[in-house]
């Protein structure tokens, strides 16, 4: 027994188990549990135990080989393990809580898998073929009989898989390089080749149209529990090849590149969400916005960006993962949701109007949110450096902010009654005990956010 047999087979395998259980209540139940004890094993098993064991502590190699390629699944990356898993049991939890059918339920432990799978095979290029692989995975999680256009979909199918050419190709290049490359003509080609391959990755301008369309397609309570796991296992994967290549982390046009493509995201997300009239395709543009701004945290210098970074990312999967519950809780009363009719919608659900409104304002680091205090070092630090970067993120995050007001503006032109907000409360209890939660979040931000500094506790290079 080791660690990848553990995480990474085990689930996949149970998760074709449960796809025979004809009870879909039961069969939900089950993959919460299964989640939540996958995530719990990362507190009491020791991978590669050095030392004495304690009375609860489990030690396993960490090693897993197959066909000549190395599965490897190390302590540093245990809370990246327990983060996944944790998010399946959440994600559950909710789609069992607010009555959403959640397609990825069971096979999001397949996707899972394969996701940390990507994470941990070596050589680390092989990545890319995990991540196709995950990619045709999510497809029946996210393609619904109902839905009447799937243009989207396809595009994100076709996008995704033009990265894995690019990819491999960098790989090849620079086979044995490591350390360095043949020569400094052979390090311009593999950048431009990882860099292509990033941009159909991230879904970076101009090959960014899938994301609000795809979901436009989508409930939200798909369409965010694959892309805010895929999305967050790519900006991994990037650091690890960064980590990975000297030469790489020490080319300054690289990280030039990162935090131009970063702010044009932030800026052309920030835009479209301004002027977008669908809730929905909202969701996809701030997605847009919150892969900028990761994208230049990440673009700094290591020592600071990669430790913000990591606050950045645990912000933005807690924040979008409310903004998408609460629009799946909409999803109840209309499936075409227009800003036009949020004032009646927030009505009928004032709790899902209320989260909705508040995850915005955390995604774009207002005070007194949990996106406060690692959007604010971001200001100081592109400051002290680069003033016209901090400028436009600034404008960029302007423009949310008024979207945000103008749909306040509305709704508190309606006149709620004490009784219908009781009532409101009861049948909205479990997104009034989140944003509940996530308020106190944001008094006391690094009681969780510290938390994810471990994400990337196993880059030596790219934090020391």
């Amino acid at each position: 027994m080791n660690a990848p047999i553990i995480w990474i087979i085990s689930p996949a395998v149970i998760a074709i188990l449960l796809l025979f259980i004809k009870n879909e209540t039961f069969q939900d139940y089950l993959y919460i549990g299964i989640s939540l004890m996958f995530s719990v094993l990362t507190l009491f098993i020791k991978i590669d135990l050095v030392g004495e064991r304690g009375f609860l502590t489990i030690g396993i190699p960490s090693v897993l080989n197959i066909l000549g390629r190395s599965f490897i699944l190390l302590e540093s990356d245990k809370f990246l393990i327990f983060l996944v898993y944790f998010f399946n049991a959440i994600w559950g939890s909710n789609s069992v809580i607010l009555k959403r059918s959640a397609r990825f339920i069971p096979l999001g432990l397949i996707y899972t898998a394969f996701l940390l799978a990507a994470v941990s095979v070596e050589p680390f290029l092989y990545s890319a073929l995990i991540m196709e692989i995950a990619v045709i995975m999510s497809i029946p999680l996210l393609v619904s009989p109902r839905a009447a256009n799937k243009s989207g979909i396809s595009r994100y199918l076709i996008f995704q898989t033009m990265a894995m050419p690019f990819i491999l190709l960098a790989g090849w290049f620079l086979a044995g390089g490591e350390i360095s490359p043949v020569n400094p003509e052979q390090l311009v080609q593999a950048t431009i080749l990882l860099g292509l391959g990033f941009i159909f990755w991230l879904a970076i301008y101009p090959f960014h149209s899938w994301v609000p369309m795809v979901f436009d397609e989508t409930d939200p309570i798909n369409s965010g529990f694959i892309f805010l796991l895929l999305h967050t296992i790519y900006f991994i994967l990037i650091l690890k090849y960064i980590d990975g290549f000297a030469w790489l982390r020490t080319y300054s046009v690289f990280f030039q590149a990162l935090r131009f493509l970063g702010i044009i995201m932030a800026s052309f997300g920030s835009i479209g969400l301004f002027f977008e009239k669908s809730i929905r395709k909202m969701i996809g543009f701030e997605f847009l916005h919150s892969i900028g701004i990761l994208l230049v945290a990440v673009g700094l210098s290591t020592t600071r960006g990669i430790p913000l970074f990591s606050y950045l990312i645990g912000s933005r999967l807690i924040s979008f993962s409310i903004l998408s519950w609460s629009v799946s809780r909409f999803e109840s009363l209309e499936t075409r949701m227009s800003i036009l009719s949020f004032k009646d919608l927030t009505q009928k659900r004032p709790i899902a109007g209320a989260s909705f409104l508040f995850s915005l304002l955390a995604l774009t680091g207002m005070p007194l949110t949990i996106g406060f205090p690692p959007q604010q070092t971001l200001y100081q630090y592109l400051a002290a450096d680069y003033p016209t970067i901090l400028v436009l993120m600034i404008l960029s995050n302007i423009l949310i902010t008024v979207t945000v007001l103008k749909l306040t503006k509305e709704v508190l032109r309606k006149k709620y009654e004490l009784i219908y907000l009781l009532s409101a409360l009861k049948e909205d209890l479990f997104l009034v005990f989140v944003i509940t939660v996530f308020i106190v979040f944001g008094f006391f931000p690094r009681t969780i956010l510290v938390r994810f500094e471990h994400l990337v506790s196993g880059f030596k290079f790219l934090i020391n």
